[in-house]
């Protein structure tokens, strides 16, 4: 976690001491308790298991040391301080190896926490959750863009597009800032990943941003269309009207998102380059939308009939008398 901005802070200074004095991970150390079958008290069996165990990870080299455990009312608590940063890759795999582990231990269930677990857990959670997260706001812009443009081509056209800039968003941000490239340039150390909440972040912002513009655009490309019937004409005259002002406000928001590469905290700037990248407003939106819509000609507007046949309100033949 990038905080080298509190250096100068108690909170900072207290930070330095601790870790040029003690073990890295003593600011977080890894809490394991342990427990009977439904929070129930350790039997002697048990106990003994989950002694072997402490002892177990105690031979592991990310850990420092296990500090005696304490026993009250047959549940027991153990602390281990991690010889590695409770931020780092190397602690995450730590929690999920120490966890693989405590799963084999009859008769006594071992349960990991502590800073660290938690950031497994959230970046697990996240995970599971960001599939649908996706799936639902692709599902809603594309049914709220089929009643604005009145179009299948157009709605499916801009989806596309909005994922490709969010993905090299984040594969820019990824080479930079989990691989390393241009760290002298930003002054920043990589710690060997990005945040966990930035893909979604980063996801739901840009793709709002990115549909501005292409509503902006398209909308125009249509008052052309309807007026003249002629796709090509369409385009041009759509894009010579509105690449100004999208020019002026991504140029705007590219601005306002690059500041955060000053900061001093790695997570600004992480969020800063992910947004800050042109791709979308220059390449996509004022070169690849309307080269498609050139090729897609007609195809653009196509929306089809849905036709409706009315119930048979034509009252019965009167019977033969």
């Amino acid at each position: 976690m990038g905080t080298t901005a509190l250096d100068d802070t108690p909170t900072g200074r207290a930070s330095t001491a601790l870790n040029t004095n003690f073990p890295p991970g003593a600011l977080s150390p890894v809490e394991i308790i342990a427990t009977g079958p439904s929070d129930t008290p350790l039997t002697a069996d048990a106990e003994a298991r989950v002694n072997r165990f402490l002892t177990e990870i105690d031979g592991d080299a990310r850990i420092d040391t296990v500090l005696p455990a304490q026993l009250n009312d047959g549940r027991m608590l153990a602390m281990a301080i991690p010889s590695v940063t409770f931020d780092s890759m190397a602690a995450t795999d730590l929690v999920r190896d120490l966890r693989n582990t405590a799963a084999g231990a009859a008769g006594a269930e071992i349960r990991i926490g502590g800073s660290t677990a938690e950031f497994v857990d959230l970046s697990d959670e996240m995970t599971t959750k960001l599939p649908l997260v996706v799936a639902l706001v692709l599902t809603a812009s594309l049914v709220f863009l089929i009643a604005a443009f009145r179009s299948i081509a157009l709605p499916l056209k801009a989806i596309a597009m909005n994922l490709l800039a969010t993905g090299a968003a984040l594969g820019i941000t990824v080479a930079v800032f989990q691989w390393g490239l241009g760290e002298n340039v930003l002054d920043f150390t990589s710690p060997g990943f990005v945040q966990v909440y930035l893909p979604t972040v980063v996801f739901a912002l840009l793709f709002g941003l990115s549909m501005d513009y292409e509503v902006f655009l398209i909308r125009r490309i249509r008052e052309y269309w309807d007026a003249s019937g002629d796709n090509q004409r369409a385009v041009a005259a759509g894009l010579t009207h509105t690449a100004r002002p999208i020019t002026a406000a991504a140029a705007i928001m590219i601005a306002i998102f690059a500041s955060f590469l000053t900061a001093d905290i790695l997570e600004l700037k992480q969020l800063g380059l992910a947004l800050a990248v042109a791709i979308d407003a220059v390449l996509i939106r004022l070169v690849l939308v309307p080269a498609l819509m050139r090729l897609l000609g007609g195809w653009n507007w196509w929306l089809p009939a849905l036709r409706f046949r009315p119930p048979n309100t034509r009252a019965p033949r009167a019977a033969a008398e």
